[in-house]
């Protein structure tokens, strides 16, 4: 048995299953201000789109609209972008790179930028890596960018707030209280609710899902291992390798969905008991390798979701391990210089490919190399393995 046989068969599953993405009900406004109602592929952009993919019917042709065709797109339940050519600073946020001017440096674009608040005033996002921008326009303005800069001043951080002004200008309205905008933040959530108490009950607003709060899955998991383990000396050419050695798992797993992309990426942390027992007999000798430890992979997980409550994974992860009652004993038969060789293992990454169906999952995980005997110069134990592992989601 190869162990990467199932792990490919995997890959090539996922890799195909993109393709099956899903696309939602929605519109978008054209040039010529005719609504066209479609089927929009919601990759639930972090960073602001430029294009978007739509079919006319769910078996149509895929397309692509720019900003150039559209002035709007909305995905049903969801959130809505419109297009406008606005000036916007792109001046760098970052400590290393801040310069001394403190006015913005300003370049005419057209965007899409993500509507946050509706109303006679109305709130816009626009978000490109790490810089963020938030942007209003009323009734009687056009779209205009919040200035807020931080910049250096004699060697120390200051800060442009002009968007306090700007708010204290376009939001000329008893009901909103001055200090409300004297101590507001250049945050979402402060600018979010600042426009809603000033609009009342206006129109009804997208769903903003970025300041959504992730909750934390918990599972358990159980699976079998088959190892390849090539154990060598560099004083002598003996060498043993142990193939398809059997193991078993069992343990527990987190996983933190990341707030953007419809969760499709995730944080999983995953503390696993481990144990293997394998014996090998050559040349009148018997290598014994007894290899039970505690093991830590934290990595990044991607989804494709490909139906109702079904998905498949991949992951990639970094392992920390703690080898627990652990030996690799050298046994001669004539019972002359006998070795007990002590585990001390070495951290190692692991891939890994599976399916979600509503609370069960399975997955193929590879594990890469890792070291067996990293406390010794002489012995070389290259450790690889391939699990089967079975989850349940308890929450």
């Amino acid at each position: 048995m190869k162990l990467h046989l199932i792990l490919t068969a995997l890959l090539i599953l996922t890799l195909n299953a993109f393709s099956q993405i899903t696309f939602e009900p929605g519109y978008f406004v054209n040039q010529k201000n005719d609504t066209v109602q479609c089927f929009i592929k919601n990759m639930d952009w972090k960073n602001n789109p430029d294009k978007f993919q739509y079919k006319i019917g769910e078996n149509g042709a895929i397309k692509i609209a720019t900003t150039n065709d559209t002035k709007e797109f909305h995905i049903n339940n969801h959130s809505k972008y419109e297009s406008h050519k606005v000036n916007i600073d792109r001046s760098t946020d970052n400590i290393e790179e801040l310069g001394i001017s403190n006015e913005p440096q300003y370049s005419e674009e057209t965007l899409f930028l993500k509507l946050l608040v509706a109303g006679k005033v109305k709130l816009y996002a626009y978000e490109d890596r790490n810089l963020n921008r938030y942007f209003i326009s009323t009734s009687t303005t056009k779209v205009e960018q919040l200035i807020y800069k931080r910049y250096l001043l004699q060697g120390k951080i200051s800060y442009n707030k002009k968007f306090k002004q700007q708010l204290f200008t376009l939001l000329n309205d008893p009901q909103i209280d001055r200090k409300d905008i004297i101590n507001l933040d250049y945050e979402r959530k402060d600018l979010i609710k600042l426009i809603n108490q000033y609009n009342g009950n206006g129109e009804s607003t997208p769903k903003d899902r970025s300041n959504r709060k992730s909750k934390i899955w918990i599972s358990l998991k159980g699976g079998i291992s088959f190892s390849n383990i090539t154990m060598r000396n560099k004083n002598f050419s003996s060498s043993y390798e142990h193939n398809n050695s059997l193991g078993y798992r069992f343990g527990a797993a987190s996983e933190l969905p990341l707030p953007f992309n419809n969760n499709k990426w995730a944080i999983i942390v995953e503390p696993t008991l481990r144990f293997m027992d394998s014996k090998l007999e050559v040349d009148q000798e018997l290598n014994h390798i007894k290899y039970n430890s505690l093991e830590v992979p934290i990595g990044i997980r991607h989804y494709f979701y490909v139906g109702e409550k079904k998905s498949i994974f991949l992951n990639a992860m970094y392992i920390f391990d703690m080898p627990l009652n652990s030996n690799i004993l050298i046994n001669r038969f004539n019972n002359v210089n006998n070795i007990n060789v002590n585990v001390n293992t070495v951290s190692n990454f692991a891939v890994g490919a599976g399916f979600l169906l509503g609370k069960c999952s399975a997955e193929a995980r590879y594990g890469i190399n890792r070291q067996l005997t990293g406390d010794y110069m002489t012995w070389d134990t290259d450790y690889n393995e391939l699990s089967i592992i079975i989850g349940l989601k308890l929450f």
